[in-house]
């Protein structure tokens, strides 16, 4: 959307009441004055989503939209990007190695062997992060650090990557 920046995505409802894990690109400094995030709608403009309440876990945030009050209404909303007016974001995420949360959804791209699928999730394991998806129908966990990420195309959505020698045949030679 013209005019607004990608400031995360929204994740999977938790508990009843209209709760949704958000994967947000940036910490929570600077959400204290924040009133909406915005989603696109069907016509592709930009859609307020007011927020009731945010509460901060160390991997995401848990918010609580003032329109949403049931888990069915939460799943409606589940998986969709997150903006901001441009002018209200000063910069984007921390160029810093352990904030990958925000890449859910992105296409990863290998430079040999191009689209590898997308982001289902993004894992947090001791001393590096993990990126979830499915290539060949086979669960394929690829590890996301500044060394091996060649650039992070936020308007595409896309992950390009250089991937180790002999990440791939690991996960395909298993049968």
């Amino acid at each position: 959307m013209k005019g607004y920046t990608v400031i995360g995505r929204l994740a999977s409802p938790k508990g009843t009441s209209g709760h949704l894990k958000a994967l947000l690109e940036t910490d929570k400094e600077g959400f204290d004055h924040i009133e909406a995030f915005f989603i696109e709608d069907s016509n592709g403009l930009p859609l307020p989503c007011f927020i009731e309440s945010i509460d901060w876990e160390p991997d995401h945030a848990l918010i609580k939209f003032e329109e949403v009050s049931s888990k069915e209404e939460a799943y409606e909303l589940a998986g969709r990007v997150l903006y901001l007016p441009s002018e209200m974001v000063e910069e984007g995420p921390p160029e810093t190695e352990g904030n990958y949360g925000y890449l859910s959804g992105y296409e990863i791209c290998d430079e040999q062997n191009g689209v590898l699928g997308k982001i289902e999730e993004v894992l947090q394991m001791p001393g590096q992060e993990l990126a979830l998806l499915y290539f060949h129908d086979r669960e394929l966990l690829v590890p996301l650090n500044e060394d091996l990420i060649l650039n992070i195309d936020k308007k595409q959505q896309r992950v390009d990557m250089r991937l180790p020698d002999g990440l791939l045949d690991l996960y395909l030679d298993e049968d």
